[in-house]
């Protein structure tokens, strides 16, 4: 008799080149690649959603496009594009774009340049357009992410990974929040390195440091893991830091950059100090404990250390594909977890890498654990209304960082079983092994 686990016993082909988009370079996939991948056959429910999948999964899109512009239009008061739109119109009139109390505009000046066209448009429209702009390039993104990881099966992983990202993200996509547009560089970099388009992907991480500073810690990784992307990010940085100068009076710019650090300050502490923020430390602190700045710094920095070395590993001993989606779990889940300023909006940065765990698990056949999976998105999305009914409804800020926590968990059990089979012949093939059912 067949053994289930038969079908899971399988090899990702060499994808051909994939641009930030998503698109083969190459066209279409070879007939082989849509009833296997490497040299056995993908499980049948892959296979019987490739007539209805693409579609049925861009129509979901669309559709939540079309929400998401209908919410805007009518409560244009729920939208955080508003302070990209002060601080874009406070550059074209060279005034001050930041306060000293830790809210408002949080970013790099470039940000402000990044929105300044739109503020010539209707605000309705150009807002519209925003999250448009952000809601697209996520859905190319994470299209290509699913044809690098699984090309024989990225019809039904593109389908399962919307199905969880999109309500994790539905909020942030509704405020216009440029966490959309970070996750979507994030995304685009971890393709540019997978296929190593190193100018490409120092671009994706420079631009995606335009919109929203926090893409940082995966800059900093990628930059320290791979040698030939140092250069490109050290020049991309310059050309992104004297970009305002261009476009403003040199007093004005430097002035802007002065009260972004004391912006910077404020901001960090107001996050280490109120029990407002959806991060590790911040589950605690809605309980009554508020860790002290000095513990948070240094697990800040400890956790920072090994996943540096965790991603140095990784890079060491997993193929190009894996190490690049590896990259974007790990930054992400550090950022939830470990940025001050989370907030439970900002959870849709990780919604891709959730849905990325829950696909492989359903892949090798883990009931158990595709309804964990499930489960903590379940948890992440509801942090709010299921959180307040245990706490105050101001502290119901805990729920997504603890389910973020048993996410990272689970992805380390992963991480380290991709690890210690990497030696064998067919890395992936020993990645799909059966593993013991959770629910078991």
């Amino acid at each position: 008799m067949q053994n289930r686990f038969d079908l899971l016993n399988v090899t990702p082909v060499q994808p051909a080149p994939v641009n930030a988009a998503g698109d083969h370079s190459s066209g279409r996939q070879s007939p082989d690649q849509s009833i296997t991948e490497g040299s056995a056959p993908l499980p049948l429910w892959t296979q019987a959603s490739r007539r209805w999948t693409p579609a049925a999964t861009w129509a979901l899109w669309a559709i939540l496009a079309m929400v998401i512009c209908g919410f805007y239009l009518k409560q244009q008061y729920r939208s955080v594009a508003i302070n990209y739109r002060n601080a874009a119109m406070a550059w074209r009139a060279s005034e001050e774009m930041y306060n000293t109390h830790g809210d408002g505009f949080l970013y790099f000046p470039q940000a402000a340049l990044v929105f300044l066209p739109l503020t010539y448009l209707p605000v309705p429209v150009g807002d519209v357009i925003w999250r448009l702009i952000g809601m697209a390039w996520l859905a190319l993104a994470l299209r290509g992410l699913c044809r690098l990881l699984h090309p024989a099966a990225s019809d039904a992983m593109f389908w399962i990974v919307s199905l969880v990202t999109l309500p994790l993200a539905f909020s942030a996509l509704r405020n216009g929040q440029s966490t959309i547009h970070m996750t979507a560089a994030m995304l685009s970099a971890s393709l540019a390195l997978a296929q190593k388009e190193w100018t490409k992907a120092a671009f994706w991480l420079c631009l995606g440091m335009a919109f929203k500073p926090l893409i940082v810690v995966m800059l900093l990784l990628a930059g320290a893991v791979y040698p030939a992307l140092r250069l490109r990010l050290v020049a991309g940085i310059v050309l992104l830091a004297v970009s305002p100068f261009l476009a403003q009076w040199p007093a004005y710019v430097v002035d802007q950059y002065q009260d972004m650090l004391a912006m910077l300050r404020i901001s960090y502490q107001v996050g280490e100090s109120q029990a407002l923020y959806a991060h590790f430390f911040g589950a605690f602190a809605a309980f009554g404990w508020n860790a002290p700045a000095w513990l948070q710094t240094a697990t800040r920095l400890f956790v920072a250390g090994l996943t540096l070395g965790g991603f140095w590993l990784t890079q060491q001993r997993l193929s190009p594909a894996r190490t690049a989606a590896w990259l974007f779990l790990m930054s992400a889940t550090y950022l939830m977890l470990l940025n001050p300023r989370t907030e439970p909006n900002t959870y849709a940065c990780i919604a891709p890498a959730v849905g990325w765990m829950l696909f492989e698990a359903a892949l090798r056949g883990s009931r158990g654990l595709t309804m964990l999976y499930a489960i903590l998105a379940v948890l992440i999305v509801g942090n709010f209304e299921i959180g307040r009914l245990i706490t105050a409804q101001e502290r119901a800020v805990w729920l997504a960082p603890l389910a973020t926590t048993l996410f990272a968990a689970l992805a380390f059990r992963q991480w380290l079983q991709e690890l210690r089979q990497s030696g064998t012949a067919n890395e992936t093939a020993a990645l799909f092994t059966p593993a013991k059912d959770l629910a078991a």
